[in-house]
């Protein structure tokens, strides 16, 4: 490995580094305290400040969905959360939990993928308000969210269709 070059002070996006975290990533990488424009504090990888994959702490792109979202009134909803959810799921790398869901290959509907208005309102009309106690749920576990694979399940339901339980 290489020595880190220094980053304190500088600007990157909205993150201002503060400094070198003692503690690199387990390849070796060199890790960088940072502060978000917003106040948000966060250990940042050299690498994804250097090529501009990390700009924010997450605060630019959920400023920007609020912004875009407040025009259709599902913001804050459960059915905005649960597409914005889906669509991490599916098409985010960098998501926790893109390897069972993106990774394994499942996909959002087309007319969903770039689409929260078209999402929320087929939820409204086709599985109406959501169950106390009940949330979205995938009939096959290996199918992709799609009209004709959604329904509100409760959680023992849901712990039964996972492919741990199979």
């Amino acid at each position: 490995m290489g020595r880190a070059i220094s980053m304190n002070g500088k600007k990157i996006g909205r993150w201002t580094v503060m400094g070198r975290n003692p503690v690199s990533t387990s390849s070796g990488d060199a890790r960088w305290d940072c502060i978000c424009d917003c106040g948000n504090k966060s250990t940042v990888r050299g690498g994804t400040l250097r090529n501009g994959e990390s700009k924010s702490c997450g605060c630019a792109s959920s400023e920007m969905l609020a912004e875009n979202s407040y025009k259709h009134g599902y913001y804050g909803t459960y059915q905005y959360q649960a597409w914005s959810s889906i669509k991490q799921w599916c098409y985010n790398k960098s998501h926790r939990a893109y390897h069972s869901y993106g990774g394994r290959g499942i996909k959002m509907y087309y007319r969903w993928k770039d689409d929260p208005v078209a999402f929320c309102e087929w939820l409204d009309r086709f599985l109406g308000p959501r169950p106390e106690g009940h949330s979205l749920d995938r009939i096959n576990n290996d199918g992709d969210y799609e009209p004709r694979n959604l329904r509100w399940a409760d959680a023992k339901t849901q712990r039964e269709n996972q492919r741990t339980s199979k």
